[in-house]
């Protein structure tokens, strides 16, 4: 069964990286506050920053759900960012506490996603493994056994006897070879 919602990606669709996204984001904002350094914003400025913004917050919704620890901790590091950005980078009371949570939380996001990420390759290369050689695994009985003839007869509508013949001369073809 599959569940789709406003934000599951469809098959033609493919999701946007998070990371990109804001990696854009940190780069564009940085040089534009490099470029106002000693000089007060104006109303081009504060329109290229908004801009910044909508754009991010666009390829933010499109890359919705979250669905790796790496991504949530990328997010997580660009609050940590923009916290700095306006509170400072010596923030006390309960910013402090604020600020210490959401680093936790980025740091325990990054070490999950090296270890699920870790697993997630060895699993593929099982899989893949696994691929490889099943062909050459595949095994079915040369003689039937009673109960699968029967089961069989029974689901096709035919005697016992007929699929014991039609078994055979469907197994004919692969007998004495791998598949």
């Amino acid at each position: 069964m599959l569940i789709v919602s406003d934000h599951t990606p469809r098959d033609t669709e493919r999701k946007p990286d998070i990371r990109a996204a804001i990696a854009v984001y940190v780069q564009q904002s940085d040089e534009l506050h490099a470029a106002y350094v000693g000089r007060p914003y104006d109303s081009v400025s504060t329109a290229k920053i908004d801009q910044l913004h909508a754009d991010l917050d666009a390829a933010l919704t499109a890359a919705l759900p979250i669905t790796d620890a790496a991504e949530a901790a990328a997010l997580i590091e660009l609050e940590v960012k923009l916290f700095r950005e306006f509170e400072g980078d010596a923030p006390d009371g309960i910013h402090l506490t604020r600020l210490t949570i959401l680093e936790e939380a980025r740091d325990f996001l990054r070490r999950y996603g090296e270890q699920v990420g870790s697993r997630q390759a060895d699993l593929q290369d099982m899989v893949t493994a696994f691929g490889a050689e099943a062909p050459a695994m595949l095994a079915v009985p040369a003689v039937p056994g009673d109960k699968l003839l029967e089961a069989s007869a029974a689901a096709a509508g035919i005697t016992t006897d007929q699929a014991r013949i039609v078994y055979a001369s469907m197994l004919q073809p692969f007998v004495g070879r791998a598949a």
